[in-house]
């Protein structure tokens, strides 16, 4: 049975989510990111009977992005494979919704799942991780001010507010009260994650201007679109790719050139 879970499924959701490698505290999949998609998209899980009762197996979630469906997650325990609940759930998160996307992972049933549902492979969003460098030497850097999530210019509030109680930096990119960029910092001791950045200059820029306003030599993780002047300069600057997802959308999506940095699950 497909159904819309509650916070009573969160127990069963996260052992899920362990099995698949999401259990470190900064993995995402914890109380607090279900509580945000479900309040703001949809949150489904696969339940099936067993001598002991029902047992939730798999689970889905997605929220709006770009106007579309954006599937955040979609796991079934590996177990129940081939009963079809990974496409029942995808059916019930997306079905209603023309515009969807996603940015699958390498797993070799993940792909054709999201393809049956017209989402087709675009781009690659690659994971990049190296040392903070400061650029101002070599690239023209803008100021990069904090704000708070009242003062905050850029789209997807409610993630500025997700991540403000886990103590994220907010940057207006430019002036303060006209910002020609937004950014999304996270920190963990002397590692820093960029979790979401959009700009109308240059991407390269903006991405040199947010690194002088962190700590030089501290570890910067972030999740560039392949096509962005942005992952040119993390590449010059000998920054290591540790994974991939590819971006999956159906025809009538259009992903803005503002974007430089996506958040795997919630873009």
């Amino acid at each position: 049975m497909i159904r819309s879970a509650t916070p009573a499924d969160f127990d069963a959701i996260a052992a899920i989510a362990a099995v698949y490698g999401f259990d470190e505290p900064d993995s995402g999949v914890d109380v607090a990111y279900l509580h945000l998609v479900m309040r703001t998209g949809r949150l489904a899980v696969a339940e099936v009977r067993t001598e002991v009762g029902p047992v939730v197996v798999g689970f889905g979630g997605t929220v709006d992005s770009f106007g579309a469906a954006m599937v955040t997650d979609l796991f079934v325990l590996e177990q129940f494979h081939g009963r079809g609940l990974g496409g029942r759930l995808l059916q019930h998160l997306v079905g209603d919704r023309s515009q969807r996307m996603t940015f699958s992972s390498n797993h070799p049933a993940a792909l054709p799942t999201y393809q049956r549902l017209g989402m087709q492979p675009r781009w690659r969003l690659r994971y990049l991780r190296g040392g903070i460098r400061h650029l101002q030497h070599r690239v023209d850097v803008v100021e990069v001010v904090d704000v708070s999530p009242e003062m905050w210019a850029g789209s997807r509030r409610e993630l500025a507010h997700h991540w403000r109680r886990r103590d994220a930096r907010l940057l207006h990119i430019g002036d303060a009260l006209d910002p020609t960029g937004t950014a999304i910092v996270t920190h963990d001791d002397r590692s820093w994650t960029l979790q979401r950045m959009e700009t109308r200059g240059d991407h390269a820029t903006a991405m040199a201007s947010v690194m002088a306003a962190l700590p030089e030599r501290d570890a910067l993780t972030t999740f560039v679109p392949a096509w962005s002047h942005a992952a040119t300069l993390l590449d010059d600057l000998d920054f290591e790719e540790l994974d991939h997802d590819v971006c999956c959308t159906t025809a009538d999506v259009v992903i803005p050139s503002t974007a430089v940095v996506l958040h795997p699950a919630l873009a």
